[in-house]
């Protein structure tokens, strides 16, 4: 992907968004318009209500159909936030435009797709990353350290860990250990 103008500066990477909901609308599209390497060209939502408000929030145009959307908005990357049995067929169609993409977890339903779409991406030589922002945290780090000294999870299957959300300086909603920040509220989360 060349973000480079005629004369050498950098343009934004000119990013579209498939799936309106919680996730994008408090997370990756508030982070995105934070940032000038950015420029959220377009939105898309299967619920056209909620497409065309997010798209008015943020000056970029509606869709309700990703394929429209791939095709017409002139976009460098994609971010998809829709529930995971629709991301093999997204990921596709940005792939076979040339579009990046960076997808929300899980990145599929099944092995077989999640290995699909890996070959999909490779074949068209795009960068494909799914999100796992949370495996490297402090509260899961001190979970792994918990568990064991050096940190492995061994033969653990599944664990639940209660981690207190707050919000950052920049305003930005973090996950801490509930040892660092037990008096705010919890939120459940299965690792």
């Amino acid at each position: 992907m060349d973000t480079t103008k005629g004369n050498g500066a950098r343009r934004p990477v000119e990013i579209g968004l498939v799936g309106c909901g919680t996730v994008a609308s408090y997370g990756h599209l508030p982070a995105m318009a934070a940032l000038e390497q950015f420029h959220i060209a377009a939105v898309c939502d299967i619920y056209e209500p909620t497409a065309r408000a997010t798209a008015a929030q943020y000056g970029c145009r509606a869709y309700t159909d990703y394929r429209e959307m791939i095709g017409e908005a002139g976009l460098d990357a994609i971010v998809i936030t829709t529930f995971e049995d629709t991301h093999a067929a997204i990921l596709k169609a940005a792939a076979e435009a040339g579009i990046h993409i960076f997808c929300e977890k899980p990145v599929a339903v099944t092995l077989a797709d999640a290995a699909a779409m890996v070959e999909t991406a490779e074949a068209h030589d795009v960068v494909f990353n799914c999100n796992f922002s949370l495996r490297l945290g402090d509260a899961m780090t001190a979970m792994r350290v918990a568990i064991t000294p050096k940190g492995e999870f061994s033969a653990i299957s599944a664990a639940s860990l209660i981690a207190a959300a707050r919000t950052s300086a920049r305003g930005t909603s973090t996950l801490a250990s509930p040892i660092l920040n037990a008096s705010s509220p919890f939120t459940r989360r299965l690792v």
